[in-house]
């Protein structure tokens, strides 16, 4: 987190139950601790968004941290927005997370109608990279609800896929 008062918040509530808390951009520090000793990790990319080189970013550490690091997990959380990158970055995600040992699973919940002008959030996405094998099953099971009692209308909508490695994992 590169806010100070954020940077702070993050520390008074997420310290004392051991987590590590950098003052630095998350993209750099990703790439500088991939992979982790032990080998065994998550990773949340979640940038904000609010400049358009956050896309590029996002693949950028997303496909070099796979490279890295081909059995961690990463959890990639992205807007549904009225914009190009936006719309074109859960396909682009999906191509990055190919060499993953175990494949990936790619969620979004959509909660809401463009407003007039295409601006606004419509809903969010995520693309885990090794998922948990319960995951799929969990979240078929629980977004039709979320979209159901989460949206404006009773009429949102939900994904879910899967996808298996497109090459064999690296060593790591």
């Amino acid at each position: 987190e590169l806010h100070p008062q954020e940077y702070r918040a993050l520390v008074a509530n997420l310290a004392p139950w051991g987590a590590h808390i950098h003052q630095r951009d998350g993209f750099d520090l990703a790439l500088a601790l991939t992979p982790p000793t032990p080998r065994r990790g998550l990773m949340l990319i979640d940038p904000s968004y609010e400049m358009k080189a956050d896309y590029a970013k996002t693949l950028t550490a997303l496909r070099e941290g796979v490279r890295r690091f081909a059995t961690g997990t990463f959890i990639v959380w992205y807007p549904q927005i009225q914009t190009v990158e936006s719309t074109q970055l859960p396909k682009r995600l999906m191509t990055a997370a190919g060499a993953a040992s175990n494949g990936w699973l790619h969620a979004s919940l959509t909660v809401a109608r463009a407003a007039p002008g295409g601006f606004g959030m419509t809903g969010s996405g995520v693309l885990v990279v090794n998922p948990p094998f319960t995951l799929a099953a969990q979240l078929r099971e629980t977004l039709p609800w979320l979209a159901k009692h989460l949206s404006s209308d009773g009429q949102g909508k939900f994904v879910v896929q899967e996808g298996r490695p497109t090459k064999p994992a690296a060593k790591t």
